[in-house]
């Protein structure tokens, strides 16, 4: 929410509204429509199942400062305020003032999200005269760091399959989709029109399908392929079995759906799909080892720099020739693996 006091801020005022009331002292009474507009809203979103964890209230005062719980008060995420300012600082950063107050009837945001969701509350206070560029910088900083605390406390389960496909069953399935995409009458651009950066069809606009498809065109109408889309998601999301052959992928979908759900496989046959999925699995092993050799390349690069200045002895057939340096040494080797790399690609 970008701001709950754009009167105060309009005629200037530091912590007030225009009727000289300090928002951040009526949260527990919620007296005044913008902080009851912004309860509302998030007991809404709770009320949808949503679960808010995290609150930050952004204000400025004399200099950066983050008031939190205190030490003794347990916050959904542990320890959470100093995990976050501990890896903001390793990124070289001067971290604000933490400023631990404990939970009080001072109505605050603060203290009415902690007590009401027992989640980190935090006041995040920001100099008025710490530079912009410094503020968006360390703001771009803290957000990263925010994030890295939450995928470290993986407070709940995924839903969705946290890794690519790692079998032949998995990857039929998004060849399969690909095949549910074309029959549905879903297209990428005019051919004459290519525009790489834009392939997954659903994000198209209407203006980059082809005009002269017609929602007849479709070989499967949009209600069957919404269905068979639904199945092909529960299968994925599912335990999948350790099958090669296409006609098993089929009798689920028609368990799911019905027998209409082998209208997927108009147009092709069960070799077509097989060898998609065979080149879809090579390409994902190729991308592997070729995420795996630029972790090599960056190490090696690293070494070589901090190896700038170390002389060493060359070689040739075995023999001391001439003098180069640890880094040249090392940048050869990477040349090697650029050579690689470039191939696999």
């Amino acid at each position: 929410i970008p701001l709950i006091n754009p009167d105060g801020v309009e005629l200037g005022y530091w912590r007030h509204n225009r009727r000289s009331i300090d928002l951040n002292r009526d949260w527990f009474s919620q007296k005044h429509p913008e902080v009851r507009a912004v309860v509302q809203h998030i007991k809404g979103l709770v009320s949808q199942g949503k679960q808010p964890v995290l609150n930050l209230d952004f204000h400025s005062t004399r200099r950066d400062v983050f008031y939190t719980q205190s030490t003794e008060e347990v916050t959904s995420v542990a320890d959470f305020a100093p995990r976050w300012l501990g890896k903001v600082g390793e990124q070289s950063w001067t971290l604000p003032e933490h400023a631990l107050r404990p939970t009080s009837d001072l109505g605050t945001s603060k203290n009415y999200f902690f007590q009401t969701y027992g989640i980190p509350s935090i006041t995040y206070e920001l100099g008025d005269n710490t530079p912009i560029p410094e503020a968006i910088e360390k703001a771009r900083v803290f957000a990263r760091a925010m994030v890295e605390v939450f995928a470290e406390e993986a407070l709940e389960p995924l839903t969705i399959p946290a890794a690519a496909c790692q079998s032949f069953f998995c990857h039929m399935l998004d060849a399969n989709a690909a095949s549910l995409l074309e029959l549905a009458g879903v297209r990428r651009r005019p051919t004459d029109q290519p525009n790489f950066g834009d392939l997954w069809p659903c994000q198209l606009e209407e203006s980059a399908k082809p005009s002269n498809l017609a929602e007849s065109d479709a070989v499967i109408g949009e209600d069957l392929a919404s269905r068979i889309a639904e199945a092909q998601l529960q299968i994925q999301y599912g335990e999948l079995p350790n099958s090669s052959n296409y006609l098993d992928l089929e009798k689920m979908l028609i368990d799911a759906v019905g027998v209409e759900a082998s209208n997927v496989h108009v147009g092709r046959s069960r070799q077509d799909l097989h060898g998609i999925t065979r080149r879809m699995i090579v390409r994902a092993t190729l991308l592997d080892i070729s995420r795996e050799l630029l972790k090599v390349r960056e190490q090696v690069l690293k070494l070589a720099e901090q190896h700038q200045d170390t002389v060493i002895p060359a070689y040739t057939h075995g023999v001391p020739s001439q003098p180069t340096t640890m880094g040249h040494f090392l940048l050869a080797l990477d040349s090697g693996l650029t050579r690689d790399f470039d191939r696999l690609t």
